[in-house]
């Protein structure tokens, strides 16, 4: 047995992982924590990391199946889920009860907020994004779907291991290694599964030892626990003779297999090597390859799936990738041409740009350049862009325009950032750019790219017009959008940049109700907002919006607030007076869609499917 060093080889241990990866013996077995992660995973990263096991020799420990199918049968995922979302939910109502009892006008600004009503706004807008986004990460929907694709990937690829032998021993065996702490699992302190991992443990040197090795074997345990009872973390790491301490998040670390697993290992594998990772590292590793060899590898969702968003410039192995490199790996595609990269924003013209040169605005190449590069690459696009802004040499509104695009095509990564990069932005830029960047990305809510008033306004940008509008230092740009809807005639329950007027709002109640007074109308100006007789499945239904239903009832500031969402209005200029009471509703009872054509902006004849594209 040989102990590992205190200062380990970063790059290194890439190119020696990056070797066994991508060789054609090595094995691959998979945890249940893997198996439960590959469910509760999104279909595009999912798919990625399905397709890269297709070319090599994956195996899943029958241990491994069995809890994973304990799971399945007691709901586990799901459940696990809807407790964490309820639990952040509370946590998150708290903070914003705090922050308006805490808030102070001289505190707000000092802070770099427009005051105490912008500060208490941004708040209420975090608030109605965390529901929004509490709606998407809860959504069981493809749930079945997810869960059978799985399934069947398990039913294919796993082990005919028998477990009699393993588990007869297991008393013995089991409780020797906990006493000793001789690794795996000898951390587990549960009550159920207790010796899960001295099983898998002892399937994967079986299996290995079943092939008769005359070579060495090299095998890759991929588990999303933290097995800190498997592996012998780092203590110090050396990038290119630089000495940090090893970060795990930025996935700056050399983690190498318990000294006495690599000594049992080596000889069940003819003196193999065995490797114990973390998906989102495994990920990185496939980049680093991949990329090292001047290929592209499609592992981008499953990259910034596995990771932190805000961490995925900082991951350590992309800005090493094109210095060292290695084979390609074998589902590696030709590398992107210097041309797909992102052409540097050009400066306009100095007079005030129209509508159409606004919405004009060419930014499809940098769209698809964007959408095609790697994290790292993007992220890199996005800082560009702000440095070239500031140094006068880029058009705030195609960078405004760029912004927009992508958070229409659901890009999360920059559409939660955009009030953040504008802030940024402030001091560095003059009035004028900042005026037209920000004008540029609210009207892309409203008109398409051929200066065409919208019907409907584009939902996926609706926070972020609200957080602007109640900036006082953008109320120059939205003066000029407003100028814009009146000249296309445009109907809305609150136009922008009028002035940050109240909007009249109040509840209309069904006489003779016990419990929970019912809400038959809502009145957002002179427009009724609620209309019956709704599909359940609509988005429109408030039992959809709210995430519950009638019985549950709802207080007064969520309706306020999900108005104020629907509809494009800074929740501060809707009446708070009844937030503190709880209502129900009539089932079947659904918003009335925005309609930009209609008197009061309100269509209640509108179909669902009546929305305005490109």
């Amino acid at each position: 047995m040989r102990l590992d060093p205190f200062v380990r080889d970063y790059r290194a241990y890439l190119d020696e992982l990056a070797g066994v990866v991508n060789a054609s013996t090595t094995r691959f077995y998979l945890d249940t924590s893997l198996l439960l992660w590959l469910v509760r995973l999104g279909a595009t990263a999912r798919r990625e990391f399905l397709t890269w096991c297709q070319r090599r020799t994956v195996k899943v420990p029958v241990w491994s199946a069995h809890e994973f199918h304990h799971h399945l049968v007691e709901n586990t995922l799901s459940a696990n889920v809807q407790k964490l979302l309820g639990e952040t939910q509370k946590k998150v109502d708290e903070f914003v009860r705090l922050a308006a009892e805490r808030a102070d006008e001289v505190v707000c600004r000092d802070k770099g907020f427009a005051g105490r009503q912008s500060f208490v706004s941004d708040v209420e807008q975090t608030f109605l994004k965390f529901r929004e986004f509490a709606k998407v990460v809860g959504d069981d929907a493809g749930f079945g779907s997810a869960a059978q694709e799985v399934i069947d990937f398990v039913n294919a690829h796993v082990l005919d291991s028998d477990l009699s032998p393993i588990v007869e021993r297991l008393g013995e065996v089991g409780e020797l290694r906990y006493g000793h702490r001789i690794p795996p699992g000898f951390r587990d302190n549960k009550g159920e599964n207790r010796f899960g991992d001295v099983v898998i443990w002892e399937e994967i040197q079986r299996d290995v030892r079943a092939s008769n090795p005359t070579e060495p074997v090299d095998a890759v345990f991929i588990s999303r626990d933290d097995k800190t009872d498997w592996v012998s973390a780092a203590r110090m790491v050396a990038v290119d003779d630089r000495l940090s301490k090893a970060n795990r998040d930025q996935d700056l670390d050399v983690i190498r297999p318990h000294p006495l697993l690599v000594h049992e290992f080596a000889a069940a594998s003819s003196n193999g090597r065995i490797y114990i990772l973390q998906p989102g590292f495994l990920a990185t590793v496939v980049d680093y390859a991949s990329r090292g060899s001047g290929s592209r590898n499609s592992v981008a969702t499953w990259i910034a799936a596995a990771h932190r968003p805000d961490l995925l410039p900082e991951l350590a192995g992309a800005g090493l990738a094109q210095e060292a490199p290695t084979r390609p790996a074998p589902d590696a595609a030709p590398a992107a041409s210097a041309a797909a990269q992102p052409a540097p924003l050009t400066a306009v013209a100095e007079q005030d740009p129209t509508l159409r040169d606004i919405m004009g605005s060419d930014i499809s190449g940098d769209v698809a350049a964007y959408s095609e590069a790697l994290p790292r690459e993007q992220e890199e696009t996005i800082r560009k862009a702000q440095d070239e802004l500031v140094a006068g040499t880029a058009s705030p509104i195609e960078f405004g325009r760029l912004l927009a695009e992508l958070a229409l095509e659901g890009r999360a990564e920059v559409s939660d950032r955009i009030p953040a990069i504008v802030q940024g932005l402030k001091g560095k830029l003059n009035p004028t750019s900042l005026d037209r960047l920000v004008l540029a990305i609210a009207a892309s809510a409203f008109f398409n790219k051929y200066a065409e008033l919208l019907k409907r306004p584009r939902q996926e940008l609706r926070s972020i017009v609200v957080t602007f509008e109640s900036d006082d230092a953008y109320r120059s740009a939205f003066v000029r959008l407003r100028g814009f809807l009146e000249d296309k005639g445009a109907q809305l329950p609150y136009m922008p940049g009028s002035g940050r007027q109240k909007v009249p709002f109040k509840f209309e109640f069904l006489d003779g109700s016990s419990g929970p007074r019912i809400v038959r109308q809502v009145r957002v100006g002179d427009q009724t907002a609620l209309i019956d007789s709704v599909s359940e499945s609509s988005d429109r239904n408030l039992s959809k919006l709210f995430g519950r239903s009638a019985s549950e009832g709802f207080w007064g500031k969520e309706l306020r607030m999900l108005i104020a969402e629907q509809y494009f209005i800074p929740p501060d200029l809707l009446s708070d007076q009844l937030d503190k009471k709880k209502y129900s509703w009539l089932p079947g009872t659904g918003l009335v869609p925005i309609d930009t054509t209609s008197d009061g902006g309100l269509s209640a004849t509108e179909d669902d499917e009546d929305i305005d594209r490109e």
